[in-house]
C-alpha cells in the first residue's frame, strides 16, 4: 500500500449515523475535493457515541483498501478490527485491538492462504538507529554565530520524505525558530546518507518523517 493509503479505525455499533468524506492526494495530504484526489476516506460515527467511528479507505476507483474501528476516533484509540485488502478484494490482513492494545493478528497471501504475521508498517530509520542518528547530529551540527549573538535557541522541526529507496526528498521546515537555525537544520538533513526505508505490508514504501533538531546553549 502507498503512503497515500489512509489508515483509519472504529467500534462497530448496531445503529450508525453521520458520515464524513475526506479526500487525499498522492502524497496523503487533504485536498478539497475529488478532482485532485488519489484516495478518499469515509468516517461513519456511531449514533449513540460520537467518539466511536468506523473508517474505510478507498481508491478513487472505489476499491476498498482498508477499514478500521475506533472506540475514540479523536484520540486514535483502536478498538475492534483493522483490515486491509488485496487489489482484487481478498482479505490481506486483520488485526484485533481492545482499547488501543493489540491482541492478535493474521496475514494472508494474494491467493488467500495463511502466512506468517508481520506488522502492518515499520517506520524508516537512520542507519544504525537512534543512537547513530544522535551521534551524527552531535558531530555535524554547528550552532550559527548569528543565533548565538542574538541569544536564540530552541528546536527546529524538519519535515521530509523517506523514499522507498531510502533517499530523502521534500525537505522543508515544519516548525521555524530563527532563519539561521532553520538553515542549519536543513543543511544537516540534506547532508545525511540514505536511510533504511520504511515498510508497509512488508514492502518498501514512502514515509513522511519529522526530525526535531535541537539547538541549546551549553
Amino acid at each position: 500500500m502507498k503512503y497515500n493509503l489512509v489508515v483509519l479505525f472504529l467500534v462497530l455499533a448496531k445503529s450508525l449515523t453521520a458520515q464524513d468524506t475526506t479526500y487525499y492526494d498522492i502524497e496523503g495530504k487533504k485536498v478539497s475535493g475529488p478532482d485532485s484526489a488519489n484516495s478518499y476516506a469515509v468516517v461513519t460515527y456511531a449514533k449513540d457515541d460520537s467518539s466511536a467511528s468506523s473508517v474505510k479507505s478507498f481508491t478513487m476507483q472505489h476499491r476498498l483498501e482498508a477499514e478500521i474501528e475506533f472506540s475514540d476516533f479523536k484520540k486514535n484509540i483502536q478498538d475492534g478490527w483493522f483490515k486491509s485488502y488485496w487489489p482484487d478484494g481478498k482479505l490481506r490482513r486483520k488485526e484485533k485491538y481492545q482499547q488501543g492494545v493489540f491482541l492478535e493478528g493474521f496475514c494472508y497471501t494474494a491467493t488467500g492462504a495463511d502466512t506468517s504475521f508481520f506488522p502492518y508498517k515499520k517506520e524508516p530509520e537512520y542507519p544504525g538507529g537512534l543512537v547513530e542518528l544522535k551521534a551524527f547530529l552531535q558531530r555535524e551540527l554547528k550552532f550559527p554565530k548569528q543565533a548565538i549573538r542574538e541569544g536564540v535557541q530552541g528546536t527546529v522541526r524538519v519535515l521530509f520524505k523517506v523514499r522507498k529507496d531510502g533517499s530523502l526528498t521534500n525537505i522543508s521546515i515544519q516548525k521555524s525558530i530563527h532563519p539561521a537555525l532553520d538553515q542549519e537544520a536543513l543543511r544537516i538533513v540534506r547532508k545525511m546518507k540514505n536511510w533504511v526505508p520504511g515498510l508497509r505490508e512488508n514492502e518498501p514504501s514512502d514515509f513522511w518523517y519529522v526530525l526535531p533538531v535541537v539547538f541549546r546553549f551549553g
